[in-house]
């Protein structure tokens, strides 16, 4: 018998010999890298016995693939350190509140009531920045919850919608022009507030349809009845970057809509900015003024109007040898002609308009209850005590901020000249006109003398006067006394913010804030107990009852406690209660000013004698009262803004970055 050929050993699963690497080789020792792979070193193969072949194994499940499934073999990743994430703080365990299990029925309110709740829960659509909130993604959410809350939620989503929010304004445009039988809600009856920007709608041109026109979208809105269309330099800082452009215009077409619109507007913002490029179509920028008031029908009626960037002074009534302005072309005159002619007009908004007097406000129609002249040069608080005599008595909201020459004089006899008042707001930061330039200081030489104490008007709901400055110390004092003392007066006030700066030693202004600051808090601010977690529901509060009853019977056994009920700070831990006297940390004693103020004026102590006797109002939900020496300008760097290290190299690296880092190293400096 022959011998069996002897089979050649099985080739082992590991390779015999060195594997081979294309991996480029690195000097940096950092961690930063992955470390390079370990090299098997070669093991002598092994024989393997024959055998039959075995039965084939079952499949075995492989797990779904993933971006995160590691290779069988190893690569080089080039991967950002990792960092030690922070120790987070538990979550507060959640109390378990007793209920009866009884759900009101939300869906059958009425549609009116529904439409009521979206619209306060979901209030403000958008900021102050003109920048949308979370609140129109939670009506959207909302609104698929059942189909008793499409409707209303959708309904308050579209009382104002966000155009600059759509993929495309056009979006809106198509969704109005389709039959509205053929969808579930009819929109075209929804929207009744446009506020937009034009940037973002007027300039927006689309491949095949071009230039969005606004007066295509106005026929399909019949219950339209405010719109205000802004820009980039209506806000702070109140700048035009490159002046007025094509797609911002508004066609003489809107005109015409507006005019023959049977609803009119109650809402309208003029903005002359979006007016012609040519300066002299007087007929093209101003054709409400030209148009007789029967004709102008929808401008009679309104009731919010705002103008912005209007000359309401002729350009040449100053200059030597100039002709006389035409008064055909008197924007000034023809303005104030237009708006005597509107009988119900009640809110009115002057923003980055130029008048030399401002006399004109003394003759606009008694109905107005709100005023806002924002950036305005040359108003002055002899100005506006002359429209205060005139126009105060009915006078309920005053707006008055970024106004350079305005001062805090008129407040002396703002609770004589304006008893109504409900909301007064000042900020006093001023803004350059061209960004290369620094003329944003004040131009009053005292925001306020001490001899013009404040009144405060009785009905006042909201005070904000913000980055107050350039005043002395004894003013400051008149001030804030005047209103500490007139806290038995103001029994409706619920909101304070104010904001002060003060140049004096930082030792001296420590003090002025434990006097001031302490006593306004104390005076003013609400201190309402913590709801009663036995009244959270029905069954919470039986079941409290029934252990009341269960301990007036058994003394000895004692109350529940509730987790509620007890103090618990930042970091979920009880606080201990002690009677260790609290220990007060001042700044230093050391003066950073060579202003050295009276001492017993801002002792703290005598803070306690002087104010003792004044009612506490208690009634205000918020006291916010800064007092600094912080230089207000138009960008804030906070702490927020600066980082402790230096970032890592991987996070911004890019190619070519070293050689160019290189290069500019070796250029000569001048």
């Amino acid at each position: 018998m022959a011998p069996a050929r002897r089979r050649p050993p099985a080739r082992s699963s590991r390779s015999s010999g060195q594997r081979i690497s294309y991996r480029e080789a690195s000097t940096d020792d950092s961690d930063d890298f992955a470390r390079p792979e370990t090299v098997a070193s070669p093991r002598p193969a092994k024989r393997t016995r024959t055998s039959r072949p075995a039965a084939p194994a079952a499949p075995v499940a492989k797990p779904p693939a993933s971006p995160f499934t590691a290779s069988p073999r190893r690569k080089t990743t080039f991967a950002k350190p990792r960092r030690h994430a922070l120790p987070q703080r538990p979550a507060p365990p959640q109390r378990h509140i007793p209920s009866d299990g009884v759900i009101p029925n939300w869906a059958d309110l009425p549609y009116e009531i529904l439409c009521s709740i979206f619209r306060y829960a979901s209030h403000p659509l958008r900021n102050d920045a003109l920048q949308h909130t979370p609140a129109r993604h939670w009506l959207c959410q909302a609104a698929r919850i059942c189909k008793g809350f499409c409707e209303p939620a959708l309904a308050a989503l579209y009382y104002d919608p966000p155009l600059d929010a759509l993929p495309d304004p056009f979006a809106l445009l198509d969704l109005v022009t389709q039959d509205q039988s053929t969808l579930t809600i009819n929109y075209k009856t929804k929207v009744k507030r446009l506020e937009l920007m034009a940037r973002d709608t007027l300039a927006y041109t689309m491949p095949g349809r071009g230039l969005f026109d606004l007066s295509s979208l106005l026929p399909y809105l019949p219950q339209l009845r405010e719109m205000y269309i802004k820009e980039l330099g209506d806000l702070p800082p109140f700048r035009m970057y490159g002046g007025p452009r094509q797609g911002y215009l508004l066609s003489p077409k809107l005109w015409q809509i507006l005019r023959d619109n049977p609803n009119p507007l109650t809402g309208w913002r003029w903005n002359c900015s979006m007016m012609s490029l040519d300066a002299n179509s007087f007929s093209y920028n101003y054709p409400v003024l030209l148009v007789p008031p029967g004709e102008s029908r929808w401008f009679l009626f309104l009731k919010h109007l705002e103008v912005a960037r209007i000359l309401l002074q002729p350009t040449n009534d100053n200059v030597r040898g100039s002709p006389e302005p035409d008064p055909a072309k008197d924007v000034s005159a023809m303005f104030i002609k237009v708006i005597k002619q509107i009988p119900g007009l009640e809110s009115l908004t002057l923003e980055s308009c130029v008048h030399k007097t401002w006399d004109f406000l003394t003759i606009l129609p008694r109905t107005i209850k709100s005023i806002k002249i924002v950036n305005t040069p040359y108003l002055s608080s002899e100005a506006m005590l002359r429209f205060m005599e005139t126009h105060g008595a009915g006078l309920e909201s005053l707006d008055l901020s970024h106004n350079q020459y305005l001062d805090l004089a008129f407040l002396a006899d703002l609770r004589r000249l304006c008893p109504n008042l409900r909301f007064l707001k000042m900020d006093a930061t001023y803004y350059s006109a061209v960004a290369l330039q620094n003329d944003s200081e004040p131009i009053y030489d005292s925001l306020l003398l001490p001899e013009d104490v404040p009144t405060w008007p009785d009905a006042l709901v909201s005070i904000e006067l913000t980055n107050l400055r350039k005043w002395e110390l004894e003013a400051v004092q008149v001030f804030f006394g005047s209103l500490i003392r007139a806290a038995p007066q103001l029994p409706k006030l619920r909101h304070i913010v104010i904001r002060a700066m003060l140049s004096i030693g930082w030792r001296d202004r420590a003090g002025f804030r434990d006097k001031y600051i302490g006593t306004l808090k104390r005076i003013y601010e609400r201190h309402s107990p913590l709801p009663d977690p036995h009244l959270a529901s029905l069954r919470a509060h039986k079941l409290y009852k029934e252990a009341l009853g269960k301990r007036s019977t058994i003394p000895s056994a004692p109350l529940p406690v509730v987790e509620a009920d007890i103090p618990v700070a930042a970091d979920g831990k009880a606080l201990r209660r002690s009677s260790r006297a609290k220990v007060s940390y001042n700044e230093s004693d050391e003066s950073d000013s060579d202003v050295i103020p009276n001492r017993d004026a801002i002792d703290g102590v005598s803070s306690i004698a002087e104010f003792k006797h004044v009612p506490v109002q208690g009634l205000c939900d918020i006291v916010d009262v800064n007092i600094d020496n912080l230089r207000p300008a138009e960008v804030q760097f906070k702490e927020a803004d600066f980082v402790d290290s230096e970032i890592s190299g991987d996070e911004d690296w890019t190619e070519g970055r070293e050689r160019e880092r290189q290069e500019r190293s070796e250029q000569y400096a001048w």
